[in-house]
């Protein structure tokens, strides 16, 4: 990334390649993500949060075209391209003008009296048979050759369908087993096949297994494990066994049985189904963003509900529980007494992420309200070590009569 880092960050606007929801952001770096608006660089948003991981997002996201650096230096103005120049006009020498004498008489007059008229020799004449330039010339008629047909095209033949694997035997009874023996061998089978995966649990393999081929896995372990294969009520243990075998693998076969579930259990198993809820993220941030300015209009109120609707979107995002705290003390009637379980919200930002600006900035704002000066300064101080720049605690410093 280099200098890029020094400008501005902002969206690119639609152009990347593909989607931001396919790229399985942690919930941090989705809200990083969506709180990119064009107005900090690369080196604020670095200082900001894990400096790492915050880099490593930068990297991904301006590669494939999902962010940009913006360009601080407006390019020069081109310059119009110069006329071209006159084309030289061809070389001419100006003679000077000569004063000439006038011609005597006796040529004078034989310029004045006109040649006699010469005659045309005969060999010159153009004979009469020859046709007339103007005729056209006469063209033979083009000849017609038959078309010959199209030999038709070779049909293109699909490949044959894979054949079959045998069903599965792994749920069949050997002759003569007691129901004792049966409930031990069926509790062991539902023991595996509840750790396995559905492909497993019906007994295909992943690669090349047609709808065809569930189905008829699912009619073969039906048969051997359907509970009303139990008829004795005496067994109510065994039958208990088979109703959770064959629910195993009944489940089994209505994801692999249809296409569209059977593609996202496969890149569940694959992992890389997104693990974060991205739409989620984005929806908690927007309330967030909210309530911040609700919260700064002193409508405490209406904001505490919005960043109580955060968290329940998002519960991992330090900075939320920050603001919480803080709304939470400007609102209380008895902000002494409310102090501890307000201030335990910064301290758990602080301890989901140290570099909470927020956090120890707010925590500061409230120690100083209840005239805990010592707290308070430690804490603004703490906020000039993570922002060197930040104005408020700059301000409250100087007030408290400490150099920021």
């Amino acid at each position: 990334l280099g200098k890029k880092l020094l400008r501005p960050v902002q969206r690119s606007g639609g152009l990347g390649i593909g989607k931001v929801e396919e790229l399985a952001l942690n919930a941090q770096e989705a809200r990083l993500y969506s709180g990119i608006d064009g107005t900090r660089s690369g080196e604020e948003l670095l200082k900001a949060g894990d400096a790492s991981k915050t880099l490593g997002l930068l990297y991904l996201l301006s590669e494939l075209g999902h962010l940009a650096f913006a360009e601080t230096e407006q390019a020069a103005p081109e310059k119009p391209a110069s006329a071209p120049p006159p084309a030289a006009k061809p070389f001419a020498r100006e003679l000077p003008k000569i004063a000439r004498p006038a011609p005597p008489p006796d040529v004078m007059a034989r310029l004045a009296t006109p040649p006699p008229m010469m005659k045309v020799p005969p060999a010159v004449a153009k004979p009469a048979s020859q046709p007339p330039p103007s005729s056209p010339p006469k063209v033979a008629a083009p000849v017609v050759k038959p078309l010959t047909p199209a030999k038709p095209a070779a049909a293109v033949t699909a490949p044959p369908p894979p054949p079959m694997r045998p069903p599965p035997g792994f749920a069949t009874a050997p002759e003569g087993e007691r129901p004792d023996q049966a409930l031990l061998r069926l509790s062991q089978l539902l023991e595996k096949l509840e750790k396995s995966n559905h492909f497993e649990a019906l007994g295909i393999q992943r690669q090349g297994a047609t709808a065809a081929e569930v189905k008829r896995n699912f009619f073969v372990l039906a048969k051997e494990l359907h509970p009303d294969t139990v008829s004795d009520p005496a067994q109510a243990a065994l039958r208990e066994v088979k109703e959770r075998l064959f629910a195993r693998i009944n489940a089994a076969s209505s994801e692999l049985g249809d296409d569209k579930k059977r593609k996202e259990y496969e890149e569940e198993v694959d992992g890389k189904a997104g693990a974060v809820d991205v739409a989620r993220i984005f929806a908690a941030e927007e309330n967030f963003q909210r309530a911040e300015i609700l919260i700064k209009a002193r409508k405490y109120k209406e904001g505490l509900g919005l960043l109580d609707k955060a968290i329940g979107l998002n519960d991992q995002e330090a900075e939320f529980y920050a603001w919480r705290g803080y709304a939470r003390f400007l609102i209380a009637s008895d902000r002494k007494a409310i102090f501890e379980e307000t201030a335990g919200d910064c301290k758990k930002a602080i301890k989901m992420q140290e570099k909470c600006t927020p956090a120890h900035l707010f925590l500061g704002h409230m120690a100083k309200a209840l005239g805990d000066l010592k707290l308070a300064g430690k804490c603004y101080e703490r906020v000039l070590q993570l922002e060197p720049n930040h104005v408020e605690a700059q301000r409250e410093l100087r007030l408290m009569g400490k150099k920021s």
